[in-house]
């Protein structure tokens, strides 16, 4: 296994992933609703605090499978395995310097897999 891609994998999930649900839970359960909240905050914020506690647990995980799926469909563009609709552009991924080998996708799914992380 390629260690930088399998090391950039890892470091997305952590940063896109990992980041990113604790961003909603954060407003989700912290944000203060004022005149000043845009009407899309207000709304999220009110459905999810009107659900019960399991159901807000559901909802955090159907969160955190969206992002992961549109995550690893984006490394799979960028690392070649998959294509654009309607695009004939063929991106390559370098990462200092050295190809990823088609390998983004791959590893990023794996990570998921080794670590137990999935939702």
């Amino acid at each position: 296994m390629d260690g930088k891609t399998e090391r950039f994998a890892k470091a997305i999930y952590e940063t896109v992933v990992t980041e990113s649900v604790q961003s909603y839970k954060d407003m989700f359960n912290n944000m203060e609703i004022s005149s000043d909240t845009d009407d899309y905050s207000r709304q999220a914020v009110t459905l999810f605090r009107s659900l019960s506690k399991d159901d807000q647990s559901i909802f955090m995980r159907i969160i955190e499978q969206t992002i992961i799926d549109d995550v690893s469909h984006v490394c799979g563009i960028v690392d070649g395995t998959s294509t654009l609709t309607n695009c004939d552009i063929e991106p390559k991924l370098l990462l200092d310097s050295e190809e990823t080998d088609e390998l983004l996708q791959e590893m990023f799914l794996a990570h998921i897999e080794e670590e137990d992380l999935n939702p």
